[in-house]
């Protein structure tokens, strides 16, 4: 679906015919995250069975993650994964724990260490609404990531392939990757009246000197920005409010963007459908607006369009 700023209009297409929706010398900007293996299994104690999830693992090693059911652990302090590794569970924040892996020798283990733990005994998380099995976990990452660490895939990306993204440089579009780590915060539902009570979650994202110094100078010539996503559109947003342009570096952001509050970072987004009451279409709507956007859900309703995932596309743009 595209969805036309300036005029209002609602028009209706296929994918692969992106590269005639776009200008030559527009620019899209991807995150190039990659989705790491973050559901574990492991046992209580007493045998019982718990299903966990990594949401993050900091540079000392702790990681924070959610466990199912929750209950099951509220008073438990390890938790045993494989034979001669363990989680050593030593607090919980809301609906998530925190600790750390320990080996047989109750050593912590290094956040690389964690890493490659993770990535050997782990599965991919996929959304609880898949049921079946993904033969291929690489249905789940873009064709184009690289920097392992999030808990979920940026699935606007999961649109591209390789012919697509080399007729789209033929075309003249320039793509450009920044990496912004999802966690599973992304996908908590507002819950409070007032939209403007509800508290993000943090994510890490990075921006690196190239990838700033062009997307500058695309402002400068007036030249589109395009955000692949709403971790990249969000990511570009928290970086130019906070530094005045785009700026290299590490940086962490719990930026909630919802209506009235106007996009400066980008002049168009590719996106997937979202729910609702959820903060990824409150996003949407402010940078597309509220009306226009609820306009265009009633038409991809209408249309059979598909949500979630591994659904539709929406090219919103100005």
């Amino acid at each position: 679906m595209c969805v036309d700023l300036l005029s209002g209009e609602i028009t209706h297409t296929m994918f692969e015919k992106l590269t005639g929706l776009l200008r030559k010398d527009d620019i899209l900007v991807m995150n190039n995250t990659r989705v790491r293996k973050a559901r574990l299994f492991g046992k209580k104690e007493s045998g019982a069975a718990i299903e966990l999830l990594i949401d993050e693992v900091s540079r000392d090693g702790t990681i924070r993650f959610l466990a199912k059911p929750a209950k099951r652990i509220q008073n438990v302090t390890r938790i045993k994964i494989t034979g001669d590794v363990c989680i050593d569970v030593s607090g919980r924040t809301d609906r998530f724990f925190s600790g750390h892996f320990v080996n047989h020798n109750t050593a912590i283990l290094s956040a690389d260490e964690a890493d490659v733990l993770i990535e050997r005994y782990g599965h991919m998380p996929l959304p609880p609404y898949i049921t079946e099995k993904c033969g291929d976990e690489n249905r789940y990452q873009t064709v184009y990531s690289s920097v392992t660490g999030s808990a979920a895939a940026p699935t606007a990306g999961l649109h591209f392939d390789h012919p697509l993204l080399d007729a789209l440089k033929l075309h003249g579009i320039q793509i450009s990757m920044l990496s912004l780590e999802i966690n599973s915060g992304t996908f908590l539902p507002v819950s409070h009246k007032d939209i403007r009570d509800h508290r993000m979650h943090q994510e890490k994202y990075s921006i690196s000197a190239d990838t700033a110094v062009l997307l500058n100078t695309a402002r400068k010539e007036n030249r589109r920005i395009i955000a692949v996503g709403t971790t990249s559109l969000r990511a570009l947003e928290d970086n130019i409010r906070n530094n005045g342009n785009f700026s290299a570096g590490e940086f962490t952001t719990d930026i909630f963007l919802h209506p009235p509050q106007r996009i400066i970072s980008v002049d168009g987004l590719i996106t997937n459908f979202h729910l609702p009451v959820s903060t990824l279409i409150m996003l949407v709507c402010a940078f597309g607006g509220y009306e226009l956007i609820m306009r265009s859900y009633i038409h991809a309703v209408e249309n059979r369009y598909r949500f979630y995932s591994f659904g539709d596309a929406q090219f919103i743009f100005r």
